[in-house]
């Protein structure tokens, strides 16, 4: 590492436990909320397979093209419904922004999915925007709102949607 890189590497570091010692936002925070909605993508790429709450509040809000949801349980439910066994499916994120605001945070992140309802189906790709927001809870920060906007698509939608 070059005397430069290694400098800034250090500013950084300082800067991070600077803001965590006056609580205010910091580079630890940044990431565990970008790491939060990755999980929330391979979540919904394994049908929902890991315990929500990892990722959502009790009451946690969901917009979507199939409509609103509330709570845990109903959004487990509609995943299931709508991600059948069968299907094959990748969320990709990217250019994800965080915008902390002390135990709260925007995010929005720009989607990319394929959807493969049925080996022999037609698949489906989509272009869209997650719009999140996150809290800070004992358990650490969880998404407790997240609207999904379809921005293009092609393929026709799974039958099941």
């Amino acid at each position: 590492m070059s005397t430069t890189a290694a400098a800034a590497a250090a500013d950084a570091a300082g800067a991070a436990d600077a803001a965590a010692a006056t609580g205010s936002p910091s580079v630890a925070d940044r990431l565990e909320i970008q790491e939060l909605v990755t999980r929330h993508a391979l979540w919904m790429d394994e049908r929902a397979r890991t315990d929500p709450r990892l990722l959502f509040t009790e009451d946690v809000s969901v917009t979507t093209p199939a409509g609103p949801v509330q709570g845990i349980g109903p959004l487990v439910d509609r995943i299931h419904r709508h991600h059948p066994a069968e299907e094959r499916a990748q969320h990709l994120l990217g250019n994800v922004l965080v915008d902390l605001d002390g135990d709260r945070a925007a995010v929005r992140a720009l989607l990319h999915v394929t959807r493969i309802p049925r080996p022999d189906a037609e698949p489906l790709f989509l272009g869209g925007t997650y719009e999140y927001q996150a809290v800070r809870t004992a358990a650490g920060w969880r998404l407790s709102r997240l609207k999904m906007t379809p921005l293009w698509r092609t393929g026709p939608w799974p039958a099941h949607h």
